[in-house]
């Protein structure tokens, strides 16, 4: 039986067809890669608390204190004051009545320098805020949408490291920033959330009725929106305040 012999010129052509079809793959391999990089910090931003704070605000207005109704979804800015001993920031130390941290670490091949965040912390108080009409207490679960305090993506403190090792976060990952929002006493913010009604000894007397003071509060499904003090424009008035924001 005669010997097979093979043909170098096919075999050169079959090398290259399949050259050919690794680079394609490689090629559509690189470009959901780069689809998932630029959706994933898309979905970031548009989930970031500053931007679901100011969303969930727009078109509403402001109510005076002093007519705060019982079962309504109201917005109130003011000037806060604690109602607690203040809490550390979790890197700064600094004393505040909320904060909301955030680190990220820079995304390895990211054309427009992106970061991905491996850490977010925020813890907030109970808090009064008081407008010219009177007094009213705030009460979580919060959405904190404060700005970011600018000193805080520059040098990275010691307490940063340690509280990423605490949290288990890898150590070969590199680059670092860091973030932290504040609530501190005298701040002047925009609160929105449902107002309860209660008793309270030191609340504002009412001719024949019993001191009360308003309480705005929320759910973890709707919570009480913070955000630096948004004051009322034009296009503001007479707009209705939205049922809920919890699945912006």
């Amino acid at each position: 039986m005669p010997e097979a012999r093979l043909d170098p010129l096919n075999d050169v052509r079959s090398r290259e067809l399949l050259r050919g079809r690794v680079r394609n793959w490689l090629v559509v391999f690189e470009l959901v890669g780069v689809g998932v990089l630029f959706g994933g910090v898309a979905l970031r931003r548009r989930h970031d608390p500053r931007k679901r704070a100011r969303r969930a605000l727009e078109g509403v207005r402001d109510t005076p204190i002093r007519d705060l109704a019982d079962g309504s979804r109201a917005r109130v800015t003011g000037t806060v004051a604690p109602l607690h001993a203040l809490q550390p920031s979790p890197v700064d130390q600094r004393p505040c009545i909320g904060f909301r941290l955030v680190v990220g670490t820079a995304i390895r091949g990211d054309p427009s320098n992106g970061f991905s965040q491996v850490l977010t912390r925020e813890s907030c108080q109970p808090f009064s805020i008081a407008d010219e009409t009177g007094t009213a207490i705030v009460e979580g679960p919060f959405m904190i949408g404060l700005d970011v305090d600018d000193s805080s993506w520059t040098d990275l403190p010691p307490t940063l490291f340690k509280l990423l090792e605490d949290a288990g976060v890898p150590s070969s990952l590199t680059n670092f920033r860091f973030s932290e929002a504040f609530l501190l006493p005298g701040d002047r913010v925009t609160v929105l959330g449902t107002v309860a009604v209660v008793f309270h000894p030191a609340g504002e007397p009412r001719l024949r009725e019993p001191p009360m003071r308003s309480r705005i509060v929320g759910t973890d499904q709707t919570p009480v929106i913070l955000r630096d003090a948004v004051e009322d424009s034009a296009q503001d008035l007479g707009s209705p305040v939205p049922p809920s924001v919890g699945g912006q």
